[in-house]
């Protein structure tokens, strides 16, 4: 297969309501979109949307690797990706020192490309096995009335798991919100809570110990300093999550105290498709459940990460993408719709590469 060129197109959408993250507050998400075409008219479109305060890069940064260094290294990458089989296969470390969404963006754009010319999805060029319908949990947010609220409404829209961000409030307010969340939702409804590394250990233990009798399916990130968890577990038996405790991270060396039993993973930030499932791997040699989540992207890798969800075959974990709510306006021509808190993969793939090209504003293109 023979490229022809590779297209960038920036974006802007502003969202529902202000996001604060990692101590900055969005008003709206930016990013690129990365057009991969071939001698005959086929192409695979993905996106490159860093996020300021979670991410290492920023836009413009990724967009001046994108054009310095992107034709050798796709290259490389096609030959990696030559058989299906080698779908989580990856290239030589030389290439390591891409930023984690330029990466991302480049192998999905090829994978897409040439699921594109064998005429099937994604998830089909894969030759893996895959669930068709997965969960999803619900991301409460606001006030605790409207999270209250907001939990009955995401259970009326079928939602089996919900899940609130800590940390924010004083520790009593937040322990009551809990709470009154289990009392509003009843036993059957999974509750997860991400404090995104907000307490000490202290802090962790005292909300462990107040929530311990809920049935809180994990905290997400509850302490500063990872060697904490191994305490944490000696006072209390929560099961934890680990996110960010991952990222600077090497699967093959990174030790995990015992009462870490998820792992979140997000493969715009983890820094693409083989790094994903580095981590995959190890995860199910540790027998840890895996949530892939999104980082409020568009609906172009909310499709890659549903198909991506599917190949785990996750039963009836909830994954974390449900974020596409955040944004005014969507990318593709037709809406992903989150359907009783499920997402249909083959669905969600049809609809994956349709994009509304006037949403986009052309900036460059390199001929290949």
């Amino acid at each position: 297969m023979k490229f022809a060129s590779l297209e960038f197109f920036q974006f802007q959408i502003p969202l529902v309501k202000p996001l604060k993250l990692a101590g900055k507050v969005h008003s709206s998400r930016e990013g690129l979109v990365v057009r991969l075409n071939d001698e005959r008219g086929h192409f695979g479109v993905s996106e490159i949307a860093p996020l300021p305060g979670w991410h290492q890069e920023n836009l413009q940064e990724a967009l001046h690797q994108l054009s310095e260094e992107t034709p050798p290294f796709l290259i490389e990458l096609n030959e990696s990706f030559s058989r299906r089989e080698n779908f989580d296969s990856g290239i030589k470390n030389k290439w390591d020192n891409f930023f984690p969404s330029v990466r991302w963006g480049l192998e999905i754009a090829l994978l897409q490309l040439r699921a594109n010319q064998n005429g099937c999805c994604l998830f089909h060029f894969s030759n893996k096995s895959y669930q068709n319908v997965i969960h999803v949990n619900a991301l409460l947010t606001g006030g605790d009335h409207k999270i209250l609220q907001e939990a009955r409404d995401r259970m009326a829209e079928g939602y089996r798991t919900l899940k609130v961000k800590v940390g924010r409030s004083s520790m009593e307010e937040e322990i009551k919100l809990v709470k009154d969340l289990r009392d509003n939702v009843g036993p059957e409804i999974n509750i997860r809570l991400d404090a995104n590394q907000s307490w000490n250990i202290s802090q962790a233990i005292h909300f462990a110990k107040s929530v311990k009798d809920l049935g809180i399916e994990y905290i997400e990130e509850p302490v500063e300093q990872i060697q904490d968890l191994s305490k944490l577990q000696q006072e209390t038996n929560i099961k934890v999550a680990l996110d960010e405790s991952l990222y600077g991270q090497s699967p093959e060396k990174i030790q995990f105290p015992s009462n870490a039993k998820y792992l979140i993973l997000k493969p715009t930030r983890l820094g693409g498709v083989k790094k994903l499932f580095k981590w995959i791997d190890l995860a199910r040699t540790k027998k840890l459940g895996i949530v892939i989540s999104s980082t409020f992207e568009s609906g172009i890798t909310i499709s890659v990460l549903s198909q991506l969800s599917g190949m785990l075959r996750p039963d009836n974990l909830a994954m974390g993408l449900d974020t596409l709510r955040w944004l005014k306006k969507d990318l593709l021509e037709e809406d992903i719709k989150i359907q009783q808190g499920q997402i249909d993969i083959q669905k969600v793939a049809a609809v994956g590469q349709k994009i509304n090209w006037d949403m986009l504003q052309f900036i460059k293109k390199i001929q290949l």
